[in-house]
């Protein structure tokens, strides 16, 4: 039971196989790792070892995690929802939470690798639809990797694939070999079609690596078709190094790959792009 794995503390890493993974049968359910663990998906089942997990082979084993909890999305052959206008029914708010840091947060140690995430659902009023991490006074770190993922079809209303936000503390991931594809941002305040970057108080410092990612046919009903960078007081400094920006919209022109809004006195919205088109 993945679900168990992921929050056991006796679960370092998990190596998981090709299938569809749920987090439970209400809304509110949610994939929700303890800080250090090492998830990998991408096996076929024969394996011995993670270095055997090659693009090929992850490609050739697709290992989802959906928020499809009832069953009833329009998906492909795998159980992927590729465009978010296709979720249906009830779906998970957040498919995957990272709430369960502790005091220490989640530092790079906390590995998610070789998953589709898909079909989760925040509504108008949430964040992340595919993954939410919120570093805090409770929480301070968010330094979480993502390597070899695929965020397809989730929805929010900040951050329709992943929210990275920071009220307290850092929210610096490193985001490496990632598809962001038909995911939207929905809603009178919607921000970050694919991915929304917020900071609000001085405090807060979100500053993530972004590296070979490719953000393809996601849209905002406001705010960054792609990405929305949102600060107050805080810092939202990110670097997108070889990122490939592709058919991604909002529905008022307010930045089609991305946006940057910044309120308040003092706080800092600047992205960094090496090597993106």
């Amino acid at each position: 039971d993945l679900q168990s794995a992921v929050r056991s503390t006796g679960c370092v890493e998990a190596w998981v196989a090709k299938g569809v993974y749920k987090p439970g049968v209400v809304t509110s359910d949610s994939f929700q790792p303890r800080a250090g663990v090492k998830l990998y998906g991408g096996f076929a089942g024969t394996e011995t070892s993670v270095a055997q997990r090659t693009a090929s082979v992850i490609a050739a084993n697709p290992t989802v995690l959906s928020g499809d909890i009832d069953g009833n999305d329009n998906t492909d052959a795998n159980s992927v929802v590729l465009d978010a206008a296709q979720i249906a029914g009830s779906n998970s708010t957040n498919v995957v939470l990272m709430n369960n840091g502790g005091s220490a947060g989640y530092g790079t140690d906390t590995v998610i690798d070789g998953f589709i995430i898909t079909a989760g659902d925040g509504g108008s009023g949430g964040m992340g639809g595919g993954l939410r991490c919120d570093a805090s006074l409770a929480q301070p770190h968010c330094d979480i990797t993502l390597s070899n993922l695929v965020f397809s079809g989730n929805r929010a209303g900040g951050g329709g694939a992943l929210s990275l936000s920071s009220s307290s503390g850092t929210a610096n991931a490193v985001v490496s070999k990632v598809l962001f594809r038909g995911n939207r941002a929905i809603g009178p305040g919607a921000s970050g079609g694919a991915v929304i970057l917020a900071a609000t108080p001085a405090a807060g410092q979100v500053k993530p690596a972004f590296i070979n990612v490719i953000f393809s046919g996601n849209s905002s009903q406001n705010w960054g078709g792609a990405v929305d960078l949102n600060v107050n007081l805080g810092t939202v400094m990110p670097t997108f190094d070889n990122a490939t920006f592709t058919g991604n919209f909002s529905s008022v022109q307010r930045g089609g790959a991305i946006a940057s809004q910044a309120y308040g006195t003092g706080g800092v919205a600047r992205a960094t792009f090496y090597n993106s088109i």
